[in-house]
């Protein structure tokens, strides 16, 4: 079976565990990695060579639209996601779902375009994953859960059945969210938060139970 070629768009460490995915998913060939981070140029990632930065994506793929990956994590802040998505959706790009061999996704559930599920992750019935979110290692989203658009399910997180991820929302390391819960747009879990009660849009909560988080505790 021929492999099919594609581009990483960030060659640090998110990238690098995505191309150790496609190394072991039988369709995918990893042809070159595009980085804004010039000190990478002439250098090679995981055996593949960094050409330059974004600005190559149409020279790459002059003749056919191309695949590509967004190789850049995301720590609460998906802005550079969103940017690095958009030029390449601009320049005719095709975002593949890439998921790792080991994960669990249930046949009933809808992945959309750019989502990444790495190793041992688990994606239960009747979910809806939006474009672009990352379902990091070991991370669990129960039955008939909405997770929006360039979302980041940090690793061994777990989210409960019926829960609303809101567009842009970062769930730590190891954070459980109680069932039928909703976390609103680009609100953030902290690692090993315990989510008992609805988070607004844009808060940070930490703790168990998970409060607002105090940028200004009193003395």
């Amino acid at each position: 079976m021929e492999l099919t070629a594609i581009v990483g768009l960030g060659a640090g460490g998110h990238g690098r565990v995505i191309a150790d995915i496609l190394s072991r998913s039988g369709e995918y060939t990893l042809a070159a990695w595009l980085d804004s981070d010039t000190s990478l140029r002439g250098t090679s990632v995981c055996g593949v060579p960094v050409l330059g930065d974004d600005s190559l994506l149409t020279e790459l793929f002059s003749e056919n639209p191309g695949r590509v990956f967004i190789g850049l994590g995301s720590m609460g802040d998906s802005s550079l996601r969103r940017k690095v998505a958009a030029r390449a959706l601009g320049a005719g790009m095709e975002l593949p779902v890439i998921a790792d061999l080991s994960a669990l996704i249930s046949g009933t559930s809808q992945i959309s375009e750019g989502v990444c599920i790495f190793p041992y992750a688990i994606i239960n019935p009747n979910c809806r994953i939006g474009r672009c979110a990352i379902i990091n290692t070991r991370a669990t989203v129960e039955h008939d859960c909405a997770v929006g658009e360039f979302c980041h399910l940090a690793p061994a997180s777990v989210i409960g059945g019926g829960c609303v991820i809101g567009n842009g929302a970062h769930i730590g390391i190891g954070a459980v969210v109680r069932e039928g819960i909703t976390i609103g747009e680009n609100a953030i879990v902290g690692a090993g938060a315990v989510v008992v009660s609805d988070v607004a849009p844009g808060t940070i909560v930490t703790g168990v139970p998970a409060k607002p988080f105090d940028r200004n505790p009193s003395s």
